[in-house]
């Protein structure tokens, strides 16, 4: 049935020129996407995050995970064809670094066997890297001699861009020498 006072659908008049008519379920729907859209992101930010974490915990807390976990690092930072990827996985490195410096120095070799093909990283990786191992320097001087060299490569390589990861890097080592800091 029909209500009083209800035409048949037959009878009834459709407006076809309203906003209602034209946005209504195609509009709600695109709103409703965009916000799952949203609501996935933050999940992913949030399952990046806690990945982050527990590798650095990882590493911080069993010394028979310190070399595969940093060997993760570096070769998904050589592979991951995205630069939030990359980001991500600098990121753990660098929390490495400042959460226990003398851990990662104990690790001088294999970081600077990983460091040597520091040229075939993304250039946008290889200045967080740097960055990230940057804190070593105060601790070894055989490190800080390693970087120097590295980074005289680096000058001397094609790719401009890793020209520029050089200079880069040359300039966290004069703000260290000449300012006693490293920047963040």
């Amino acid at each position: 049935g029909r209500g009083r006072g209800a035409l048949p659908v037959s009878e009834r008049k459709t407006d076809t020129s309203s906003a209602a008519w034209r946005n209504g379920p195609r509009s709600s729907s695109r709103k409703v996407v965009a916000q799952l859209d949203r609501a996935q992101d933050l999940a992913i930010q949030r399952i990046n995050r806690v990945g982050r974490a527990l590798m650095v915990e990882i590493f911080l807390q069993h010394g028979s995970s310190r070399v595969p976990v940093l060997g993760t690092v570096f070769g998904m930072v050589s592979s991951d064809p995205s630069q939030v990827g990359q980001a991500a996985y600098c990121a753990v490195l660098s929390g490495v670094a400042r959460a226990d410096v003398v851990l990662l120095a104990e690790l001088t070799p294999q970081l600077q066997d990983w460091l040597a093909y520091i040229a075939s990283y993304p250039p946008f990786a290889a200045r967080q890297i740097i960055a990230a191992l940057f804190p070593l320097v105060r601790l070894s001087p055989s490190f800080l001699d390693y970087m120097v060299m590295l980074l005289r490569k680096l000058l001397s390589a094609p790719s401009l861009e890793m020209r520029q990861v050089a200079v880069y890097g040359f300039g966290l080592f004069l703000s260290y020498v000449v300012g006693d800091t490293i920047p963040e």
